[in-house]
C-alpha cells in the first residue's frame, strides 16, 4: 500500500476528477489522464547465474541443445568388436576407446568419436591398399618390367564412377538382397564389407593374338589372378549349372567331328536344324534333349566351340588337388618351356610379364582358398559381378543376361568380416588389389 500526503499547492488528478460536474468543460478527461508508472521492488535485484548440474537441466527440460542420437546404442555391439579389432591391429589406442566409452550416450559427441574411429578403419584398409600396389610395382621394376597401367584401365582402378570392375570397402548397414537364406542377426545389420553393386562389369583379353603354348600360359595366368581377386571366368560361367559340360563329354566321347559341332553351334535356337544334323549315336546318346530341348545341344557346340576348339583354353580343372603355391610354381615351371614367336617382338614382353607377375604372386599373396575372417553375406557370390572375359560370342550373352538379372532386381555381392575374430583381415584385402593390379597390366600390354 502506497501512503500519500495531501499537498494543497499541486493540483493532483483521480478517476473522480475526471467525472463530469457543473464546469465540465473545464474537468480532464480519460484521454488526458497519466496513470504513475509502477516499478516492481524486485526489479533492483540484479540477474546472477544459478549453476545447476546436468542432471538437473535435463529433468527440468533446459538441455535445449541435446538431440539422442540411437545410431550406436542401437549397434553397440558392432562399435565394442570393431574397437577390439582395431586396437588388436593399432589402429587406434585406448584414449579413442575411453572417448567413445564416456561419452554421453545419444550425443553428438559418442556418435563423432564413433565415426572418428570408423575413418580410421577405412584408412587403414586404404592405406594397406596402396602400401600393396606400391610393393607389386616396386617388385615388377626390380624385374625389369614395365609396371605403367594403359590410361584408360588406370582410371578403372582409381575411379570407381567409371566402372564398376573393383569393389568397394565400406561400413554401412543397408540390407543384402535376398538375405532371407541366411541367419539375420549374423548377416545383416552394421557391418565391414567388402561389395560390388549391382551393374556387371568384365575386363577382356584376346588370347587369338599369341602362339597356343603361350596363350594357355596367359590363360591360366589369368584365372590365378581372378581367383585372387574375386573375379569369375565368363566362359566358364557360362555353364554354370554344368549342363552344357555332359554334353561337350558326349561330343568329346565320340569322337564328334569338329565341322559338325561348328554346324550344331551355328544352328543354334533353330531345334529343327539341329535335329536334322544329329543322328546315328550322337543321337542316341543325346535322345533326352534331342526329343525335349534341342536348344540346349547348340548350346553345348557352341560352348564347346568356344573352349575346347581353341588351343589355349585349359579347364579349371588344373586347380583341382593342388594347394595354391604349388598351382603357381607349377605355372612357373611350364612357362619356362614356352617359345615365343621371335615375329611377333610382344610375345616376349608378354613372357617376361608373365613370369613377373607369377613371381609377386609366388612371393606376396596370400592362400586364396581360405576366405579367413570374411565370410559370404549375400545369396550370390561376390565374383558373379565381375568377370574377365575372352571375347567370345556366348560370353557376351552370358554378360549381357547376368547384367539384366543383376540390375532387375537390384542385387549384389558381398563378403563381411566376422568381427569376433578380431582381426582386420587384411590378406584378402592385399589378395584383391594384387590380382586386380595384375590383371590390368595383363591387359595393358596386349
Amino acid at each position: 500500500m502506497q501512503l500519500a500526503t495531501n499537498n494543497h499547492s499541486k493540483s493532483y488528478q483521480t478517476i473522480y476528477t475526471a467525472l463530469p460536474s457543473e464546469n465540465a468543460s473545464r474537468r480532464a478527461t480519460a484521454s488526458t489522464i497519466t496513470p504513475p508508472a509502477y516499478i516492481p521492488w524486485y526489479s533492483a535485484v540484479k540477474k546472477q547465474p544459478v549453476p545447476l548440474a546436468q542432471e538437473v537441466r535435463l529433468e527440468l527440460g533446459l538441455d535445449t541443445d541435446f538431440t539422442y542420437r540411437s545410431e550406436i546404442a542401437e549397434n553397440s555391439e558392432f562399435w565394442e568388436k570393431l574397437c577390439v579389432m582395431a586396437l588388436n591391429e593399432g589402429v587406434i589406442d585406448k584414449h579413442v576407446v575411453g572417448s567413445l566409452v564416456e561419452a554421453r550416450i545419444g550425443s553428438l559427441e559418442q556418435l563423432d568419436t564413433a565415426q572418428f574411429i570408423a575413418d580410421k578403419v577405412l584408412l587403414a584398409y586404404s592405406e594397406r591398399i596402396k602400401n600393396c600396389e606400391k610393393n607389386v610395382q616396386s617388385m615388377l621394376q626390380s624385374k625389369g618390367v614395365q609396371c605403367d597401367l594403359a590410361p584408360e584401365l588406370d582410371a578403372w582402378r582409381n575411379d570407381q564412377s567409371k566402372t564398376d570392375w573393383s569393389y568397394e570397402l565400406t561400413i554401412h548397414d543397408e540390407p543384402y538382397y535376398g538375405c532371407g537364406g541366411y541367419d539375420e542377426e549374423n548377416y545383416g545389420g552394421l557391418a565391414i564389407r567388402i561389395e560390388h553393386g549391382a551393374v556387371v562389369s568384365a575386363l577382356m583379353f584376346d588370347m587369338s593374338i599369341y602362339t597356343p603354348a603361350l596363350a594357355k600360359l596367359f590363360y591360366k595366368t589369368v584365372n590365378v589372378l581372378s581367383l585372387l581377386s574375386f573375379k569369375a571366368n565368363s566362359l566358364e560361367f557360362s555353364d554354370c549349372w554344368d549342363e552344357l559340360g555332359g554334353i561337350c563329354d558326349v561330343f568329346d566321347n565320340l569322337k564328334t567331328p569338329k565341322s559338325l559341332i561348328r554346324e550344331i553351334a551355328s544352328a543354334h535356337y533353330d531345334e529343327v536344324l539341329v535335329q536334322k544334323l544329329i543322328d546315328g549315336d550322337l543321337k542316341n546318346a543325346l535322345g533326352f534333349y534331342y526329343e525335349n530341348d534341342a536348344n540346349l545341344i547348340s548350346q553345348a557346340a557352341r560352348f564347346y566351340e568356344a573352349t575346347y576348339l581353341n588351343d589355349w583354353y585349359e579347364p579349371l580343372s588344373y586347380f583341382n588337388g593342388k594347394s595354391f603355391g604349388a598351382l603357381v610354381l607349377q605355372l612357373q615351371e611350364e612357362l619356362l618351356l614356352v617359345r615365343t614367336n621371335y615375329l611377333n617382338d610382344n610375345e616376349l614382353v608378354v613372357k617376361k610379364t608373365i613370369a613377373a607377375v607369377l613371381d609377386v604372386v609366388s612371393e606376396i599373396a596370400h592362400n586364396p582358398f581360405d576366405l579367413g575372417v570374411w565370410e559370404s553375406g549375400s545369396d550370390a557370390h561376390m565374383e558373379m559381378f565381375s568377370f574377365v572375359s575372352f571375347g567370345t560370342e556366348i560370353e557376351d550373352e552370358t554378360l549381357e543376361v547376368e547384367n539384366s538379372n543383376r540390375q532387375s532386381i537390384g542385387e549384389s555381392g558381398a563378403i563381411r568380416l566376422n568381427l569376433d575374430k578380431g582381426e582386420a583381415g587384411y590378406k584378402q584385402v592385399e589378395n584383391i588389389a594384387i590380382g586386380n593390379y595384375c590383371l590390368l597390366l595383363l591387359a595393358s600390354i596386349q
